[in-house]
């Protein structure tokens, strides 16, 4: 387990969950409508970087049931 305490720093947050990477709902979370136009707009107009990001979600759903995240949010004592 994670001390709370550790090196000056205290934890203030932890967390982890499934790895939502191109995933669109997880995308609009992160992202927010505004952030994730310019990003589907380059997927949509060129077809190098689509074919790319399609290949990557491809492997990210492949592995979906071992990938995920860990967060960790500390603040440095004063």
């Amino acid at each position: 387990m994670l001390s709370t305490k550790t090196r000056g720093k205290q934890v203030e947050k932890c967390q982890s969950g499934a790895m939502g990477l191109l995933n669109l709902p997880r995308m609009l979370q992160d992202e927010g409508f505004v952030g994730i136009v310019p990003i589907l707009w380059n997927i949509l107009s060129r077809s190098q970087i689509r074919d790319r990001i399609l290949a990557m979600r491809r492997v990210f759903q492949h592995y979906q049931q071992d990938l995920g995240y860990i967060l960790i949010s500390a603040k440095k004592q004063s």
